[in-house]
């Protein structure tokens, strides 16, 4: 295993970490499953950043600015006074869009490549 490779789990695990005690701060007790609901979050910005899952093919600014996106829908929607719990109804129709969108252009790749 190269030393870039250990250094990046490394740092991974420090950020896990760094941010469960964020979260355990902000929260004020230790609850196992108080994260559960930023695994889509986090997934949904790998995802509309561009990232394939499948090679895990990317970069960092895509991500990046698709989770200012994610958390912005919610922000834009208590700004309206709407109901903030349809945020999630609209990040998932935006994966939905994004993710069709990225398989039709494989599609035209392929048949035009």
């Amino acid at each position: 295993m190269s030393l870039t490779r250990i250094f990046a789990y490394a740092l991974s695990g420090m950020f896990a970490a760094f941010g469960g005690l964020a979260l355990t701060a902000a929260s004020t007790y230790g609850d196992p499953h108080s994260g559960d609901i930023y695994t889509l979050n986090s997934v949904a910005a790998v995802v509309l950043g561009g990232v394939s899952l499948l090679g895990g093919v990317g970069g960092l600014i895509g991500p990046m600015i698709a989770a200012f996106i994610l958390t912005l829908t919610k922000t834009i929607l208590i700004i309206r006074g709407e109901d903030a719990n349809y945020a999630q109804v609209y990040q998932g129709i935006l994966i939905v869009v994004v993710v069709m969108i990225g398989g039709l252009a494989v599609r035209q790749k392929r048949k035009g490549g």
